[in-house]
């Protein structure tokens, strides 16, 4: 299965729930940067995690996008970059600092602005 399906299929049958708030902000046991327990679960493979993220922030994902494309089209194609970007680096974006969001959409912002270049 391609990473774009996965991107679309989670979405699809991830029950819609509210995510808490050791999901979505930092943690920082000692000498340790990152923490986001989402990304961590995306990392290790995690489909309803990835959902869940998705839906947490794809509102937000898809309003930079939108921005920095020309027409919807684009902005749907680098939605989907985005979102594979998130699926393939889970790991290293977990070892970030800031909150989830934060990481999420500089992450949008940052493939959306490479979007001349293939980042995957």
């Amino acid at each position: 299965m391609s990473r774009e399906c996965l991107v679309y299929i989670c979405h699809s049958i991830v029950r819609p729930r509210t995510m808490t708030a050791a999901e979505t902000e930092p943690r920082y046991p000692a000498g340790y940067i990152g923490g986001h327990l989402l990304l961590e679960r995306v990392a290790a493979g995690d489909a309803l995690a990835f959902g869940s993220l998705y839906d947490a922030f794809v509102a937000d994902t898809y309003a930079i996008c939108l921005y920095k494309c020309e027409n919807p089209s684009s902005a749907d194609k680098a939605m989907a970059k985005t979102w594979i970007f998130i699926w393939s680096h889970a790991s290293a974006l977990n070892e970030q600092a800031g909150s989830t969001k934060s990481i999420v959409l500089s992450t949008a912002w940052t493939v959306t602005s490479h979007r001349g270049r293939d980042l995957l």
